[in-house]
């Protein structure tokens, strides 16, 4: 008995049914893959967000625990923030009539002739109207931290601690629009820093201390990503009220 064989192959449909699976994974395959890179995305801007708030609140905390007691002002006009930063701060010896003030700094090297010193501030107005300027310095020829200060003038009060602070160039703390962009800035002198981007809503809010509390800053911010996802923070900042 002799045998035979067929050529087999693929009918049309077989290979159009081949085709559609095959377009169908491809479409599932190429949905998952772009919804799993929407989602790294989303949480990469979501990250940013969080750094870019955390690193805000952490600097304007430090540099907020750092001004001069009672030198925290809020613009009701431009909802400005701002303070005068403490330069070097110590002890003064003696009476405040003295002339030279003997006083003590741990951080002499850094004050110049040209640096305000104020005593015992209760307001802004005591930083912006009532500092000395310091005309000379004398170290006095030893290394224990005593100098004599020439000021300008005669300081008006006293302090009960007997402190006095070096104050530095007021800081401002605005919110802006760089480059397109709601941003935070800070400002000194004449030099303006980029503090963050994306911030859609910026409300500081300053209650001065008492003698039962500290005075305490109000941080509200609202950050928005370039997809338009929010994050709004409210950070609260005790300054210790103490001039």
């Amino acid at each position: 008995m002799r045998g035979f064989s067929r050529n087999q192959g693929f009918t049309l449909i077989e290979l159009i049914i081949v085709i559609v699976i095959l377009g169908i994974l491809a479409v599932g395959v190429t949905q998952f893959i772009r919804f799993a890179m929407q989602i790294y995305s989303e949480g990469n801007q979501r990250s940013g967000l969080v750094a870019q708030s955390r690193f805000v609140i952490l600097r304007l905390e430090k540099e907020l625990r750092n001004s001069v007691p009672n030198s925290i002002a809020v613009d009701g006009t431009n909802g400005c923030l701002s303070f005068y930063p403490i330069k070097s701060s110590g002890s003064y010896l003696g009476e405040i009539d003295q002339a030279p003030l003997p006083v003590v700094d741990f951080d002499g090297s850094a004050v110049e002739n040209v640096d305000k010193i104020v005593i015992f501030p209760t307001s802004v107005n005591d930083i912006e109207n009532n500092a000395l300027t310091i005309i000379d310095i004398d170290d006095q020829g030893n290394n224990d931290n005593i100098y004599d200060w020439q000021l300008s003038a005669q300081p008006q009060r006293s302090s009960p601690g007997k402190r006095f602070y070096v104050i530095g160039s007021q800081v401002e703390l605005c919110a802006e629009v760089v480059d397109g962009r709601a941003s935070l800035v800070r400002k000194q002198n004449a030099a303006t820093n980029l503090l963050a981007v994306g911030v859609s809503d910026w409300q500081p809010r300053y209650e001065p201390g008492t003698l039962e509390r500290n005075a305490l800053v109000t941080l509200d911010l609202t950050f928005r990503s370039e997809r338009g996802e929010q994050l709004r923070l409210t950070h609260e900042v005790h300054i210790p009220n103490v001039p």
